[in-house]
């Protein structure tokens, strides 16, 4: 059994220490399942490392199996026992290829070397890392990255497997993978685990779901009664799944639906109990939405890419042959596996790499073969080495730059406090003085920051998910830019993605324009116009929004998450202009539903109205 009794721990900022824990106490058995949410500097990282051990409480006691994380006899045997996946796989990687990274602690386990082949075969094949067992893992894509740390921590068969946001940085075949292999585990029975996530749709099968809030465990229960409740949720600081939002605003239209309902195929069952299927009223649907996509031309391009051919020094092309246009003041979605291309997509597209063949225009600024920037056409164009850091132009009066958030927003930092990093680029745009004090406490707002919170520390002693908010605050704060966003809710609590979609969508609504890569359907469609799916280095499809809610065909895209599932059911999908949060997004759906259902529903599945 893991025993965490009375924990509390501080950690030491620029502006003195903080609590991280705040009297910690939870149990978590062999072969039980726990999952843990909570909002963004809740302490859950900080208490998954209190039970590896990699941190020792000031106060309180972690017992793992009896082994006392205080004893220093017994470091190691906690180790073992409680198998870790950080959220960041980056930061456990330790050799020089995958295959050795899986092979390394099985190798501490003194294990037969006939024994190691083995299992390294198996996990190879189970992780789909067989191509990939030569390379080094610092060279992969981050969800590669995550699929090599996940196989190599499971290859050690630990008694409990702590894993903080695992499937964050995977696609959704990797997801899939881990959560079968997750799966598999619990039939065993002999496996407990602690698994941090930001995902509601992933916990319906956990025995328990913990919730955490400023250092204290303030939910502890069966998930459905702990997300069930919108009220409950947004006391814990969670923002309620699209399911439950849209539940509630069913049952306040007067359909029949059950309370505790937190996933969709829960929801989706419960109107066809009801006799509801999908039928031609909702199917005939229209997308109010759409009134830009499918006419090309309309606005001019603030970023064309022609034939993009473009890798990394000493390697092999990892974009082959790419065109993509986004005019100015529409959202381009891009999807793909994991290594797919996507991220070095964003990287050429802001300069930061220039392409071997092909072109890359944005507004005026060319980016020729080689990674010259010559200036053309009518926007503006931004130094390289300034797109990469996400900074506004580099040539003063030639536009409005670009912002560049990257998957792991510690690459990026380069100033002393979170202050000093948003401003870098702000000073670079001509402001300064009170203008600029108010345009970075406006812009660490619109993410969810306070300024007087956080200024004065550093980035990199934030959390995971705040520095992902302090990344998205420094390239949002470029007014009218091209927003070139990485994974941008990735690490992020609801609410706190929530926020991020409504600066963007603000952003959009302005004039601006945003090419996001994500594996969050949801939020993909509530800013992407149209989307476009990578594989091995080459666009493969590409269509509006609307044909992607609504193809049945398979293909890469077609849309996952719970919002894409309720908006394919019901044929339909809310105007642009409603999607200001998901919850927003949610509620229309739930007037379009309830609109056509109520008229064919027996009056026995009606609610009196309230």
């Amino acid at each position: 059994m893991i025993r965490i009794e009375g924990v509390s721990h501080r950690v030491s900022t620029p502006n003195g220490m903080l609590t991280a824990l705040k009297d910690v106490n939870l149990t978590i058995e062999r072969g039980e399942a726990v999952a843990l949410m909570g909002a963004n500097g809740s302490g859950k990282s900080t208490l998954c490392r209190c039970v590896n051990g990699l941190l020792v409480p000031e106060a309180g006691s972690v017992t793992v199996d009896g082994a006392n994380t205080r004893e220093a006899a017994s470091a190691g045997r906690v180790k073992r026992l409680a198998g870790m996946v950080f959220q960041d796989p980056s930061r456990q990687l330790v050799t020089w290829s995958v295959e050795e990274e899986i092979a390394f602690g099985l190798e501490n386990l003194r294990l037969p070397p006939s024994e190691i082949t083995s299992v390294v075969r198996r996990s190879l094949k189970e992780w789909d890392l067989e191509g990939l067992k030569g390379r080094h893992p610092l060279r992969l894509s981050s969800g590669q990255m995550a699929r090599v740390a996940i196989a190599a921590v499971l290859a050690m068969r630990p008694a409990y497997l702590v894993v903080d946001e695992p499937t964050s940085l995977l696609d959704s075949e990797g997801r899939a993978a881990l959560l079968r292999a997750i799966s598999e585990i619990r039939e065993r029975g002999d496996v407990g685990l602690l698994w941090v996530t930001q995902f509601p749709q992933e916990v319906g099968p956990f025995d328990r779901l913990v919730v955490m809030r400023e250092g204290h465990v303030v939910a502890d229960g069966r998930p459905e009664v702990v997300l069930g409740d919108a009220g409950r949720s947004l006391s814990c600081g969670l923002a309620s799944p699209a399911a439950t939002t849209l539940a509630s605003a069913l049952r306040r239209r007067g359909i029949g639906v059950s309370e505790g309902i937190f996933l969709v195929e829960k929801l989706l069952e419960e109107l066809e109990s009801l006799g509801v299927n999908r039928s031609p009223q909702l199917e005939a649907g229209n997308d109010p939405g759409e009134e830009k996509e499918g006419r090309p031309g309309l606005r001019p391009p603030a970023l064309k890419m022609s034939g993009v051919w473009c890798g990394y020094p000493g390697g092999d092309a990892v974009l082959k042959n790419v065109s993509a246009e986004v005019p100015v003041g529409e959202g381009l979605g891009i999807v793909g596996r994991s290594g797919s291309g996507k991220s070095t997509f964003l990287f050429a597209a802001s300069g930061a790499l220039g392409p071997a063949r092909g072109s890359v225009v944005r507004g005026r600024g060319e980016v020729e073969p080689g990674g010259v920037t010559r200036r053309t056409g009518t926007t503006g164009g931004t130094h390289s080495r300034e797109a990469a850091r996400g900074r506004g132009p580099a040539t003063e009066g030639v536009g409005p730059g670009i912002g560049l958030a990257v998957q792991l927003p510690e690459e990026g930092f380069c100033a002393p406090t979170v202050t000093e990093e948003i401003a870098v680029g702000l000073r670079g745009r001509g402001l300064d003085g009170r203008g600029l004090r108010e345009k970075v406490e406006r812009s660490l707002e619109m993410v969810g920051l306070d300024c007087g919170d956080i200024g004065m520390r550093s980035p990199l002693s934030l959390s995971e998910g705040e520095k992902k908010k302090v990344a998205l605050a420094s390239a949002i704060a470029a007014e009218g830019a091209l927003l070139l966003l990485d994974e941008p809710t990735q690490g992020l609590d609801g609410l706190s993605a929530g926020l991020v979609l409504r600066a963007v969508r603000a952003h959009l609504d302005h004039g601006g324009t945003a090419v996001v890569v994500s594996h969050d359907w949801d939020f993909l469609l509530c800013v992407a116009d149209r989307m476009i799916a990578l594989r091995d280095g080459g666009v493969t499809e590409s269509a509006p929004r609307r044909g992607v809610l609504l193809s049945e065909e398979p293909s890469e895209l077609l849309p996952g998450g719970q919002l894409a599932a309720i908006a394919r059911w019901a044929g339909c999908w809310p105007e642009r202009r409603f999607l200001d949060t998901l919850e927003d997004a949610a509620e229309r759906l739930s007037e379009q539903v309830a609109a056509a259902l109520n008229p064919r529903l027996p009056s026995a599945t009606l609610l009196k109205s309230r």
